[in-house]
């Protein structure tokens, strides 16, 4: 009978949240639909990759993502910053791994596994990341790419010899 109810939702288009969800599984759907839907450049994705790799899955593995907290969000921070039992960030690092939690947080809330972003607020209600830190990180990662491509295209003069 559960099952036939189940098949009845699914055919209407509804679909219970997966609150089972990992964040390994949240974070590798996220990178396969995230990037070509907002058209994130290459260099972006290889980078987010990376920080996926490196730091966010292995620290979060197959935690449920209802049950990460502002609380374990802070642990990730404080633990990235002094490098205890895991691999260091420099800030700037630092700064884009946790938008691009927020990021994948972000999609758990839309898909109701979650109802409240965990990285976007911190214990005692305080911001992990202002809204205004998150664009001016995404500026500079913007930035970023256009000046290596502008000091790398062939089009540059030597100015003193005008």
């Amino acid at each position: 009978m559960e099952a036939q109810f189940n098949a009845k939702l699914a055919e209407e288009g509804f679909k219970l949240p997966n609150k089972a969800l990992t964040f390994d599984t949240l974070a590798r759907d996220w990178l396969a639909t995230y990037p070509a839907k907002k058209s994130v450049a290459a260099k972006t994705v290889a980078n987010y990759r990376w920080l996926l790799d490196r730091h966010l899955i292995p620290y979060f593995r197959s935690t449920p993502v209802v049950s990460i907290t502002p609380d374990a969000v802070e642990t990730f921070i404080v633990a990235k910053k002094d490098g205890t039992h895991v691999e260091p960030l420099g800030s700037g690092s630092l700064r884009i791994a946790v938008l691009l939690l927020t990021l994948l947080l972000d999609r758990a809330v839309r898909d109701d596994v979650i109802t409240k972003n965990p990285a976007r607020t911190g214990p005692g209600g305080r911001r992990f990341l202002s809204a205004r830190a998150i664009q001016a990180t995404q500026r500079n990662l913007w930035s970023q790419h256009t000046i290596e491509f502008r000091v790398t295209e062939p089009t540059c003069r030597n100015l003193s010899a005008t």
